[in-house]
């Protein structure tokens, strides 16, 4: 997956494959929780973890194939910041 001859492809890309493994994730959570509804903490750490996942890779397709810098300046870096909301 590259940027150069279509940047909006690749993030395209990029969101219907993480959007994917999210959904495969979820799913597998749900069907676990229909399995064993009260190994409630294991699966709320199963979603924390899972988030924790896609953020971090998120973050790798960024700066590998849609914005590769290979010696980025401190302007051109890039940085994740949590604000909160993944259900923690």
């Amino acid at each position: 997956m590259a940027a150069a001859g279509g940047g909006k492809a690749a993030r395209t890309l990029a969101v219907q494959e993480l959007a994917a493994a999210r959904d495969a994730g979820v799913a597998r959570l749900k069907a676990a929780f229909e399995r064993h509804p009260l190994a409630a903490l294991s699966l709320i750490r199963a979603q924390a973890y899972l988030t924790d996942v896609l953020v971090v890779s998120a973050f790798q397709v960024s700066i590998r194939h849609l914005h590769p810098l290979p010696n980025p300046t401190s302007a051109e870096r890039i940085a994740v910041l949590a604000v909160g909301g993944c259900g923690r």
